[in-house]
């Protein structure tokens, strides 16, 4: 890595470069999805990320402290690692990112992306800074242009959001007979949810009341665990909703589920 004097500091030419041509305010040329969160969030990314590759996109995937490029691990030296995210955006090979987000992170040193296309908040507020948590929600909220998909049961989240007319939302619920959800569908909104079909297990895309595609989870969330598979079975909700939000088909998105694309190892 070559060195270059900007402003009296040495820093990288390959940063100096993409800079220059990518300068901040511009949008990215590929759709982005962030999964937004401090726990749970790298599980949904990497169903994600194995969707969307099922159905023939060429994805990079941003975890906590991982990198990959189509299922393979990416890596950079030294500097560089801190602009991974940047540099999987810049790469011709690839044509959507899929990253994960601290909501708090954010609050206190920026998102790291200029903007998304689908964001997933997916965390509430516990313990600690409400404060941060909120104001995390309000920046990743306003960076995404065209949807967000966000759990039923997040009334907090919900009833905070920034307003913005052109900008859907999908509401995430394993429960079929949330009231938030069953509100959100009597006003023609989009939701996924689980429900069960001749004794089976499936994940629902609707719209309104109608049903626009239906995907058997059970071989998909099968586990050791009760509790490891409730996990799962919530992974792979928002990661379909976040799918159909990127413009995937439900035929798409069935397709993919039953592929032979495995998951990329990462923190869940």
């Amino acid at each position: 890595i070559h060195t270059w004097p900007v402003g009296g500091k040495s820093r990288d030419v390959t940063y100096v470069l993409l800079a220059q041509t990518f300068p901040t305010g511009q949008e990215s040329r590929l759709p982005v999805a962030i999964a937004c969160g401090d726990r749970g969030t790298g599980t949904v990314a990497r169903v994600l990320d194995r969707i969307l590759r099922g159905a023939r996109r060429r994805v990079a995937l941003a975890l906590r402290d991982k990198y990959f490029t189509e299922g393979v691990t990416a890596e950079w030296p030294g500097r560089q690692q801190s602009q991974a995210r940047r540099l999987l955006l810049r790469d011709p090979a690839i044509d959507t990112l899929v990253s994960t987000v601290s909501l708090r992170q954010t609050a206190e040193s920026g998102m790291k992306l200029e903007s998304a296309s689908v964001g997933i908040i997916m965390d509430r507020v516990k313990n600690g800074r409400a404060d941060l948590f909120y104001l995390g929600v309000d920046i990743v909220s306003r960076a995404v242009r065209d949807c967000l998909v966000i759990g039923a049961g997040n009334l907090m989240v919900l009833q905070n959001l920034p307003s913005n007319g052109s900008r859907r939302l999908i509401l995430v619920s394993q429960r079929a007979s949330d009231p938030s959800l069953q509100a959100h569908l009597n006003d023609d909104g989009l939701a996924v949810t689980s429900q069960w079909h001749d004794g089976v297990e499936c994940a629902v895309i609707l719209s309104g009341r109608e049903v626009l595609g239906s995907f058997a989870l059970g071989s998909l969330i099968a586990t050791d665990g009760a509790a490891k598979s409730r996990r799962l079975e919530s992974a792979y909700l928002y990661a379909i909703a976040a799918a159909f939000a990127l413009g995937l088909t439900p035929a798409q998105i069935g397709n993919s589920l039953q592929s032979d694309v495995d998951l990329v190892d990462g923190e869940d």
